[in-house]
């Protein structure tokens, strides 16, 4: 897995197929830290997660508890996660599962990475617009 944290406030994650427990940890541990300097610096962040992670029936049920709790209080910060699936059935079955569970509401999929990033990004400046209009977000930082 690589994550790139540079683009802040969007996520981008990368993952390599079959990764250890230690691996996902890392994930949930750099991705609680990334959104909670967002929720501090009171700015909208996103994730843009590319390739499969593979996960054994075990880091699903920790991945499913994680995602129970780590909103960020009421979600306002948090603009969600745009996936990467390449198989049409991967991507049909995760956006039935949107219709399901509310916890993949915010969950955005996508067949390449450029339409990911490209929505993403959109969410991010639609998310500065409203928040410049309205006074509850940060300005974009120049340089």
């Amino acid at each position: 897995m690589q994550l790139d944290v540079t683009r802040f406030p969007l996520l981008l994650v990368h993952w390599n197929g079959p990764e250890a427990d230690e691996v996902m940890e890392r994930f949930i541990s750099a991705y609680d830290t990334f959104a909670q300097r967002a929720v501090r610096e009171r700015r909208h962040y996103v994730v843009v997660s590319v390739g499969d992670a593979d996960w054994t029936p075990r880091q699903r049920k920790r991945m499913a508890a994680w995602m129970d709790a780590h909103l960020d209080g009421d979600g306002r910060w948090d603009l969600g996660s745009h996936i990467v699936l390449h198989g049409a059935l991967a991507r049909g079955t995760l956006t039935a599962l949107k219709w399901l569970v509310p916890r993949f509401q915010k969950v955005f999929v996508h067949p390449d990475e450029p339409s990911a990033l490209a929505a993403a990004q959109a969410s991010l400046e639609a998310a500065r617009k409203v928040g410049r209009a309205t006074g509850n977000s940060k300005p974009k930082r120049a340089g």
